[in-house]
């Protein structure tokens, strides 16, 4: 919807059938959509962009990366995770390994 919006300019067409009412105020007509949900978060998106804030730099960004593709991130990745068995002695894995069996065996 995205792509759709920005290269219409904002314009999009909508069926008559989800016209649900019109309203008069102050001499100007409006004119009542019920708009699908991915055209209502698609404008809002839209709208949020057009802001000079944090907000409008994140949606701007969410719909370049809509338009062109996610930019690729290296990133590294080390396992730190250390095993709690790793410092034990052999005498220490077989008296857990013995512990931990008793419990599966006992419930205990």
């Amino acid at each position: 919807r995205l792509k759709e919006l920005l290269a219409k300019n904002g314009e999009f067409a909508l069926p008559e059938k989800l016209l649900l009412r019109t309203e008069v105020r102050e001499d100007i007509t409006y004119y009542i959509f019920k708009i699908p949900t991915e055209t209502a978060l698609a404008t809002k998106v839209l709208t949020l962009a057009m802001k000079s804030n944090v907000t409008g730099l994140r949606a701007f960004q969410m719909i370049m990366e809509q338009i062109d593709g996610k930019p690729h991130q290296s990133i590294a990745l080390e396992n730190t995770i250390k095993s709690p068995y790793e410092s034990m002695t052999d005498e220490q894995l077989e008296a857990e390994r013995q512990r931990l069996l008793r419990i599966k065996n006992h419930g205990k």
